[in-house]
């Protein structure tokens, strides 16, 4: 229920939408929020997300090609402060911005750092 609130779950580093499908099966709005949204030919996925996109009603997704850092979050403040939660699963570079963030804005946060990218690693 907690992430049904607000604005639902920003989904950092989303690409191609696995979270965001399984969120949204469940009721949850999500915004996902990754540079390379679209980019990478995942397309079985996101069609299945076009759907969420599409409906007049229920939970709504929002995706943005965009890089989460400071300056995103100063330019979405909107966006931002009605969030839910933040995750991010393999989300290299916003791993540290994804950890600043919700620890400033009390705001419940799951990271899971990409393995092979621990020079990002806060």
């Amino acid at each position: 229920e907690t992430l049904r609130s607000g604005s639902g779950v920003l989904d950092v580093g989303g690409e191609p939408g696995f979270l965001a499908a399984a969120l949204l099966e469940r009721g949850v709005s999500v915004t996902v929020v990754d540079p390379s949204w679209q980019k990478t030919g995942k397309s079985k996925v996101q069609s299945q997300l076009q759907k969420f996109q599409d409906a007049p009603q229920g939970p709504k997704l929002v995706t943005l090609a965009a890089i989460f850092d400071e300056a995103f979050v100063e330019a979405n403040k909107e966006l931002v402060d009605g969030v839910s939660a933040i995750v991010s699963l393999y989300g290299d570079q916003a791993t540290a911005p994804c950890l600043h963030f919700a620890a400033r804005h009390g705001v419940p946060c799951a990271v899971m750092p990409c393995n092979e990218c621990v020079r990002f690693y806060p």
